[in-house]
């Protein structure tokens, strides 16, 4: 009785930092300063939907399939919002400097011009 006790505070305390890390991510990856689509959302639910069924084999491998698509499924949401971040970090900085390659080419065209 006493280690499914421990095993139910165990549970409840992962689920409190797991609820907690993945309200940090989205908040995080909410933030899309540059045009197109937002990669973070569409990781997290991909993510998400790969790491539950990950976590739900290996789960099973250890009598514990809800429990372990439960952590599959945050841990997954959580990398694919990161993976999603940093695709639209890096979306951006292609978008920068193509605007500056635009700008140069612009500008050598008038200079041809002249």
């Amino acid at each position: 009785m006493a280690n499914m006790t421990v095993m139910i505070y165990k549970m409840r305390t992962m689920r409190k930092h797991m609820k907690s890390l993945l309200l940090a991510l989205l908040l995080i990856g909410c933030s899309n300063p540059q045009p197109g689509p937002d990669k973070s959302l569409e990781g997290g639910v991909l993510g998400g939907a790969w790491g539950a069924g990950a976590g739900a084999v290996i789960g099973n491998q250890v009598a514990t399939a809800g429990l372990g698509a439960g952590v599959g499924a945050g841990f997954g949401a959580a990398a694919g919002i990161l993976n999603g971040v940093l695709n639209d970090e890096l979306e951006g900085s292609m978008l920068k400097q193509k605007r500056a390659l635009d700008t140069v080419t612009m500008r050598n065209r008038a200079n041809l011009k002249n």
